[in-house]
């Protein structure tokens, strides 16, 4: 089954069968089929890692609960885990807030499971009003913008029509 995946450190975007994928524009490497924010904190092949990519599609993506924030973590996975990797403040943050809850949302002990898939759900939510407003607002911006034809000139100070 063919996928779109983006590249983490270019953004180019491409069709794909494989897990593990080369960016043919910069010539990043990377797996597709693994948790991006675990990946990037634990590292590729850690027991952690291998642990989410066993259990997360099957937990996350199909929980009623944990849908949109899964959605949302598909579109902003990528960005978190590059953000992660050049700073220590961006990697103890990005391994507490999301990494380890992830880990432990995945955990074969239920009752540890739930609370965290419930920490989860409302990470989802705050990100889902955020991202709403957000996504409005540059939609209605755009809309603004797009439709100005006029430019300063540099020369007169005057507008002109272009």
């Amino acid at each position: 089954m063919r996928r779109q995946v983006r590249c983490p450190k270019c953004g180019k975007t491409f069709s794909t069968i494989r897990p593990r994928v080369t960016c043919y524009r910069c010539g990043t490497s990377w797996n597709t089929t693994g948790c991006y924010v675990v990946t990037a904190t634990y590292g590729l092949d850690s027991p952690e890692a291998v642990h989410v990519k066993r259990k997360c599609r099957q937990r996350f993506s199909r929980n009623p609960l944990l849908v949109i924030g899964w959605c949302l973590y598909q579109f902003y996975g990528p960005f978190f885990a590059r953000w992660s990797q050049p700073s220590t403040v961006g990697y103890k943050l990005c391994k507490t807030l999301l990494a380890n809850p992830i880990i432990n949302a995945t955990s074969d002990n239920w009752l540890l499971s739930v609370v965290y898939m419930l920490y989860l759900a409302a990470i989802s939510i705050l990100g889902l009003l955020l991202f709403v407003p957000s996504y409005a607002a540059s939609l209605i911006l755009g809309l603004f913008t797009s439709g100005s034809n006029q430019s300063p000139s540099a020369t007169d100070g005057e507008v002109e029509e272009s």
